[in-house]
């Protein structure tokens, strides 16, 4: 699980993009990953969103 402190939903949106995308470059995601999603939440572990990692991002 890797942590990040985002100051706005946007910043956090991006910080999600940008790590599903070092992963599927890095081939780091087997077939059966990609329909799953990333959660992104708050700092009292609320949910923000669900990004998921087929988006077309």
């Amino acid at each position: 699980m890797e942590t990040r402190d985002c100051p706005d939903c946007g910043m956090a949106f991006r910080a999600a993009r940008d790590m599903i995308r070092t992963l599927r470059e890095a081939d780091a995601l087997p077939d059966e990953a990609r329909e799953h999603t990333l959660r992104v939440s708050y700092v009292d572990h609320s949910t923000l969103f669900d990004l998921p990692f087929n988006l077309g991002i």
